[in-house]
């Protein structure tokens, strides 16, 4: 798909404009960057483990 494509199908998926997952996470409060770093690290991590 390209990257047109992509905004195009985020934009007309009713439940992705509910869950913004940077929006999410910066109203949990201070040090969202670090939990999301947290998150995308684990991420990497097994996805190179798996």
């Amino acid at each position: 798909m390209t990257d047109a494509e992509i905004d195009a199908a985020v934009a007309s998926d009713a439940d992705w404009a509910v869950f913004e997952p940077i929006h999410w996470s910066k109203a949990q409060g201070p040090g969202y960057q670090r939990r999301i770093n947290a998150v995308l690290r684990s991420y990497v991590k097994q996805r190179k483990m798996g």
